[in-house]
């Protein structure tokens, strides 16, 4: 004879259904991610990356070719930014907060890039830091154009500063933000006292209201 058992594993299924939907999700969203997604372990001093590429080192190496020792990776820090990083990574361990930082890469071919890094200190059960989960971004674009418009706004200055007549900007309350030379000569008001003055206070009184 024969004793037949069933057990109704539908909402087993429907569960493990929607994990695995969920894990796809998860798994399209890092991989859309501009930039490296990891996990810190600070006991182990390894790491384990969440993103299918290691972005700044070099933009399209395979995981599987690098090893997880952090050590490999912080290699390739900037020599001048490595103990801030790893200060800032210390302080944030240690006081267990939130942190971001700034700092440049050199990759595999000598090439210099800007990266962002954001992390936040995981608890064991213990209450002591265990993990950090961190995400780095390659900002080297955005760096390159701020120093262009730095560049840009200086040269500007000096134009402005040789120019014969008197210049100055104002942000959208009308504070003075950049006073010439000549501008601050026609006023007989030096351009550090001048930043911040409301702009009609180089006009006279009388004729103020004008500009009310």
């Amino acid at each position: 004879s024969f004793i037949i058992t069933g057990q109704d594993i539908t909402e087993n299924e429907r569960i493990k259904s929607e994990y695995q939907k969920k894990e796809q999700s998860y798994e399209i969203l890092i991989r859309n991610i501009p930039g490296i997604v990891f996990r810190r372990n600070i006991l182990s001093n390894t790491i384990e990356l969440f993103s299918d590429k290691v972005y700044f080192i070099n933009k399209s190496i395979p995981l599987d070719s690098h090893p997880s020792c952090i050590s490999f990776f912080d290699s390739f820090i900037h020599p001048d930014d490595r103990d801030r990083l790893i200060g800032v990574l210390q302080y944030a361990v240690f006081h267990q907060e939130e942190y971001e930082v700034e700092f440049r890469v050199i990759n595999s071919h000598g090439y210099e890039f800007h990266f962002l890094e954001r992390g936040r200190p995981l608890l064991d059960p213990s209450n002591n830091t265990q993990y950090i989960d961190a995400i780095i971004m390659d900002i080297t674009s955005l760096r390159k154009t701020t120093e262009l418009l730095a560049e840009s706004e200086e040269r500007f200055r000096k134009l402005a500063d040789v120019a014969p007549v008197g210049i100055y900007i104002t942000d959208s309350s009308g504070n003075l933000q950049f006073v010439n030379h000549e501008w601050c000569r026609q006023h007989n008001i030096t351009q550090n006292h001048a930043i911040g003055m409301p702009w009609t206070q180089g006009i006279h009184p009388d004729d103020r209201k004008l500009f009310s």
